[in-house]
C-alpha cells in the first residue's frame, strides 16, 4: 500500500493537488458545501483551466454514498469527456491517493470507489458494467439501460424493496426524457457527446442488511425544468417540492406528472425505509414516509439531480 501512495505522490509532482476534505458528505450543511466546493474545483481545473489534477485524499477520514456516487460521476465525466487538449491520453487527467486513516482506505477499496475514479475512460465504465459485484455504474441510454440495471439488482439483492424497481424505472425515464432536453436544444451543444442521457448509479446492500440506492445526472436539474416549462415562481426547494406532488409535469400529457408519486412510494410502504432524499440546484429536501421531513437552501448549488432512497436493516 505505501509503494502505490509513492506512486501516486510522484505522478502529482506535474498536476495540480487538489486536497479533498476530511469529510465528502452532502447530508449536513458544512459538509455539502465543502464537499460541492471540492467537486467543483476539480470541474473547473479540468473542463475551464485545462488541468491535469492529482485528488489527494490522504486526510479524508469519510465517505457517504451520496457523495461517493458525485465525485464517481465527476471524475468519470473529466476521464471521458475533458477538452480535446487531453484527447491523446484523456483517461490519465485526474489521478488521486488513498487515504491515510485505514478505515477510510479500506472503505475506498472494498466497496468499489477506488476501482470507480481510477484513470480510465469509457474501458472502465465498460468493466464496472461487467462486474455485477461493483455497485458503481454509469450509462448514457437510460430507458434502454433500465431493464440491465434491474436485472443486476435483482441477481445481487434477491429481494428488492417494494417498489423500488418502479421508482427507478421512473428516475431513470426523467433522465431520458427530462435531464438533458435543455442541452439538446441548443444550437450547440455545450456538453459532449458522452454527456448527453449520462447517468450514474450506486446500489449497495450492506452487511447490516441496510439498503442504499442512488441515481444521479448531471443535466439541467429539477427548477431549471420547472421553470423552463411552466410559470412558478419560487426557490429551488419550492420548485423540487412542486414537482413532487401528484399530477405536475413539464408536459401537459395524460398519464405524465405521476413520475414523483413512483419515487416517493419505495419509502411509503415500507417498514424499513429511513428516507428519500431529492437534491437538485440549490434545493435538497428529505422525505420521511412519503411526507416531507426537512428542507434546505443552499449557498452551493449541484449540478443536475441526485435521488437517493435510503432503507434500514430489509431482512427483519
Amino acid at each position: 500500500m505505501k509503494s502505490s501512495n509513492k506512486k501516486n505522490q510522484k505522478k502529482a509532482m506535474d498536476r495540480l493537488v487538489i486536497e479533498a476534505p476530511e469529510r465528502l458528505c452532502i447530508y449536513d450543511t458544512q459538509t455539502f458545501r465543502d464537499t460541492i466546493y471540492f467537486l467543483n474545483t476539480l470541474d473547473y481545473q479540468v473542463l475551464v483551466e485545462h488541468q491535469c489534477v492529482h485528488l489527494d485524499f490522504s486526510k479524508t477520514m469519510y465517505f457517504s454514498a451520496a457523495a461517493a456516487l458525485m465525485l464517481f460521476a465527476k471524475v468519470t465525466r473529466c476521464q471521458c469527456s475533458g477538452p480535446l487538449i487531453f484527447s491523446v491520453n484523456p483517461e490519465n487527467v485526474v489521478t488521486a491517493s488513498l487515504p491515510i486513516d485505514e478505515k477510510a482506505r479500506e472503505q475506498m477499496i472494498n466497496n468499489g470507489l477506488w476501482a470507480a475514479i481510477r484513470p480510465g475512460g469509457q474501458k472502465k465504465l465498460d468493466r464496472l458494467w461487467d462486474n455485477w459485484k461493483n455497485p458503481y455504474k454509469s450509462g448514457s441510454n437510460p430507458a434502454a439501460e433500465i431493464k440491465d440495471v434491474i436485472d443486476m439488482l435483482q441477481s445481487r439483492f434477491v429481494k428488492l424493496p417494494n417498489k423500488l424497481i418502479a421508482a427507478l424505472q421512473e428516475a431513470y425515464l426523467n433522465i431520458a426524457h427530462h435531464a438533458y432536453l435543455n442541452f439538446k436544444s441548443e444550437v450547440k451543444l455545450p456538453i459532449s457527446e458522452f454527456m448527453i442521457g449520462r447517468w450514474w448509479q450506486y446500489a449497495q446492500k450492506n452487511k447490516d442488511g441496510s439498503i442504499g440506492c442512488i441515481v444521479y445526472d448531471m443535466g439541467s436539474g429539477i427548477p431549471s425544468s420547472i421553470l423552463s416549462s411552466v410559470l412558478f415562481p419560487g426557490d429551488d426547494c419550492e420548485q423540487i417540492h412542486y414537482a413532487m406532488q401528484s399530477g405536475n409535469s413539464r408536459y401537459d400529457i395524460q398519464g405524465r406528472g405521476m413520475g414523483f408519486d413512483n419515487i416517493k412510494k419505495p419509502i411509503e410502504v415500507n417498514a424499513s425505509a429511513e428516507y428519500l432524499l431529492v437534491c437538485s440546484g440549490y434545493g435538497r429536501i428529505f422525505y420521511n414516509k412519503g411526507q416531507e421531513s426537512e428542507r434546505r437552501l443552499q449557498t452551493l448549488g449541484i449540478q443536475g439531480t441526485l435521488i437517493e432512497w435510503s432503507f434500514g436493516d430489509t431482512e427483519k
